[in-house]
């Protein structure tokens, strides 16, 4: 175990599966690291994305088979926007409800191939379809730019609603990390323009304040899995040229002075995460606004447990408490 971890108390450390994880996770990192001369050194990005693209396939168990796959195109915005690029999973040809699914990777990594295995197991925990949308990242495209994708890609999904079979009033966004960011943001500026939202949020372990001050964001910062150094690189990434505040709703939903009339949400967090405890106080503050949100805390979980699928029993058990949220709100 590494000595972050070691010095902190027992019923704060990761449970023994997601232990054995990172610990593995660090001994190829290192490997990785060893085996390149000098000159191949990766820069702190390309380190970053060649990370997470590993985690992706780190599982190793054969993926899960679903009724089809499709890759999809949402044609050129009205304001020039580039087309995007979407991933169709359908668990079967019948499934009604979908999925907006917006990956995590800290807003600077990430792509339709990453997110491939959690999107089937959603699809087939629920019974839903999931549309992964491929947002442009950055630092390439600062924001606005994930916005104003995911903004988009959602307008054309519940357009197309009837073509692909789904109910437009079952249509959900899903975030993870900092996609749980974007979807909150997104669905402010649906709201504000006064179009139709998502019939749900599902967000997991998301990001939610760029101050990054709570008491897990102190608790946590030198990981486990990333440190708050890596937080503040991805937001200063993210974030750009905007010159917005930290504060700024658009950054930091937290923060947002009105989440009156925001679709019911549910949270899930990572015991073990430095965004344990914004996550959770997303829940509290839409429930002040008088939205119907609740929050489920996974023990002994690290940051982005339901990517590691078989590894984890965490991830099994988040993926449970996701269908049993829906079944009881009946979308």
């Amino acid at each position: 175990m590494r000595p972050a971890l070691a010095a902190l108390a027992a019923a704060d450390r990761p449970d023994a599966q997601s232990a054995a994880l990172l610990d593995a996770l660090q001994a190829e990192r290192a490997a990785a690291q060893a085996s390149r001369s000098p000159s191949d050194r990766l820069t702190r990005l390309e380190a970053w994305r060649a990370d997470h693209q590993a985690l992706a396939g780190w599982v190793g168990s054969p993926l899960p088979a679903l009724a089809a796959v499709d890759d999809l195109v949402v044609p050129v915005g009205r304001h020039a926007e580039p087309a995007l690029a979407i991933r169709r999973y359908q668990p079967t040809p019948e499934a009604r409800r979908a999925l907006v699914y917006l990956q995590g990777g800290g807003w600077v990594a990430g792509g339709l191939d990453a997110a491939d295995r959690v999107c089937r197991q959603l699809a087939l925990a629920i019974d839903a379809q999931v549309f992964s949308v491929d947002y442009r990242l950055a630092p390439e495209s600062p924001f606005p730019a994930a916005v104003t994708d995911v903004v988009r890609a959602f307008g054309y999904l519940r357009s197309e609603a009837r073509s692909f079979g789904i109910d437009p009033d079952r249509l959900l966004m899903v975030g993870e990390g900092a996609g749980g960011q974007l979807a909150l943001t997104a669905a402010r500026w649906l709201k504000r323009e006064g179009a139709a939202l998502p019939a749900a949020l599902l967000l997991f372990c998301p990001i939610t304040d760029r101050r990054l001050v709570s008491a897990s964001a102190r608790q946590f910062a030198q990981g486990p899995l990333h440190s708050a150094d890596d937080l503040r690189w991805c937001w200063d990434a993210f974030a750009g040229e905007s010159g917005l505040p930290e504060a700024h709703p658009d950054l930091s939903p937290l923060l947002a002075d009105d989440l009156s009339g925001l679709p019911r949400t549910f949270v899930l967090t990572a015991g073990c995460d430095p965004l344990r405890d914004e996550g959770e106080q997303m829940a509290v503050q839409l429930r002040r606004a008088g939205v119907p949100a609740e929050f489920e805390r996974m023990p002994g979980a690290i940051h982005g447990f339901l990517r590691f699928g078989d590894r984890l029993d965490s991830a099994a058990r988040g993926l449970v408490s996701v269908a049993e949220v829906l079944a009881r709100w009946r979308l």
